[in-house]
């Protein structure tokens, strides 16, 4: 496990400034192209978050994690209701 942060250290030394820029300007078209991408039909959305609350068991109190989960009841679309594209 300690070696770890050495390899990776040896790794990214082997590659140039430029050479790390040109793969994220590369990274960066695909994602956009990606992110941008025309959703033709409705997905149905779940959204998920987590926090942490104070609970009482066993005569202590500790944090515990709390999962969250929400259905809207309308479905995600990128196209409102006129037909025109929404800029994410």
């Amino acid at each position: 496990m300690r070696q770890r942060p050495l390899f990776l250290a040896n790794v990214l030394s082997q590659f140039s400034a430029s050479a790390s820029s040109a793969i994220n300007e590369r990274l960066d078209v695909t994602l956009g192209k990606f992110a941008h991408r025309p959703l033709e039909e409705s997905y149905p959305c779940l959204i998920v978050d987590a926090r942490y609350e104070k609970v009482c068991g066993s005569g202590t109190i500790r944090s515990q994690a709390v999962l969250i989960a929400l259905r809207p009841m309308a479905r995600i679309t990128n196209r409102p209701a006129h037909g025109e594209p929404v800029d994410w």
